[in-house]
């Protein structure tokens, strides 16, 4: 499965969130990233398969690049 762009800082590809409750959540890890400087972001994808869901985040976590040095 493809890893797709970083755009938000929620991610829902299905459907599992509804509008407000991602908005509520965006706005929470918003906060977070402020307050604390750690950065934090959420993928909902239905399946990783083939590939196993370690490889996948892996992968996910590669491309996004999440983090700051020295931060977290």
């Amino acid at each position: 499965m493809a890893v797709p762009p970083l755009k938000a800082r929620v991610t829902d590809l299905t459907a599992t969130l509804a509008g407000d409750q991602s908005a509520a959540l965006e706005q929470k890890l918003a906060a977070l990233e402020v307050r604390k400087g750690s950065q934090v972001a959420v993928l909902l994808v239905p399946t990783t398969q083939p590939e196993p869901v370690e490889q996948y985040a892996i992968r996910v976590f590669d491309q996004w690049k999440l983090g700051r040095k020295g931060v977290d």
